[in-house]
């Protein structure tokens, strides 16, 4: 049996003021979980999980405490609304310092304000090999359940930090800063870069005039048909298809490795 405060907490962090407070996170479902444990069971507190599910083998030591509980205390702790076999309690790791290492590219976010846009595109970025996304201080919470549901695991390999970005933006000297807009030059006719940071901007509003301001490149994917924009994750996910080709050594249209 577990605590009826101990259930009551659990589903409180679902708030940024739990989380922040108690510097613990939500990690939901098999799939997330078995890359917790992957990636870094040292930071797991405690997992819940009923009956019939068992941890993946893994090749970290450490592995955390598991407390076996019912379906029905799963479901009164979980964020999902299908709630799926184990939930862990994870300690949330210090700040990322906001970097934008040379011979890479850097995403930086321009107030992104929907946890599902925000986990996509970290998944995304996963995916394109990008290891550091820079989130302005309005962007959704990093820990935020729906962020971390959508990461797919992502949330454990890529670097996520908040700064002002105008302000750190002006400390990477002659490091080229990539700004996507509605009006800029098209995307396909750009040589991918092998380095630089690139803005993707708020659902409704876009990049910022003060981070465009900074902008040594404006980019636009071009548009073909009536729709009037793009889903913030969907463009960053197109943007990214297209720049890391340079940052891997290939040219756009060619075959992956």
């Amino acid at each position: 049996m577990v605590s009826r405060s101990k259930v009551s907490f659990i589903r409180g962090l679902c708030q940024k003021k739990i989380r922040d407070a108690s510097g613990l996170y939500l990690v939901e479902g098999p799939r997330l979980v078995a890359e917790l444990m992957a990636e870094c069971p040292e930071d797991a507190e405690e997992v819940f999980a009923v009956d019939g599910w068992e941890p993946t083998p893994s090749a970290k030591a450490r592995q955390p405490r598991i407390t076996r509980i019912r379906d029905i205390d799963l479901a009164a702790m979980s964020a999902l609304q299908t709630p799926n076999l184990v939930l862990a309690l994870v300690r949330k790791r210090l700040p990322a310092p906001a970097a934008a290492p040379r011979g890479r590219l850097t995403l930086a976010l321009d107030a992104l304000r929907d946890p599902g846009n925000l986990g996509t595109i970290i998944r995304t970025a996963d995916w394109f090999g990008i290891r550091n996304i820079v989130c302005s201080p309005d962007c959704t919470d990093l820990h935020n359940p729906k962020v971390v549901q959508a990461t797919m695991g992502g949330i454990f390999r890529v670097a996520v930090a908040y700064a002002d970005l105008p302000a750190w933006l002006t400390t990477l000297g002659d490091m080229p800063v990539l700004c996507t807009t509605l009006h800029g030059d098209p995307l396909p006719a750009t040589a991918p870069p092998t380095e630089g940071v690139v803005v993707i901007g708020n659902e409704a509003r876009g990049v910022s005039d003060a981070v465009l301001a900074l902008s040594t490149q404006r980019l636009t994917i071009p548009r073909y048909g009536q729709a009037e924009s793009l889903n913030a994750a969907v463009a960053a996910g197109i943007v990214m298809a297209q720049l890391c080709r340079g940052q891997h050594g290939q040219v756009f249209g060619s075959p992956g490795p």
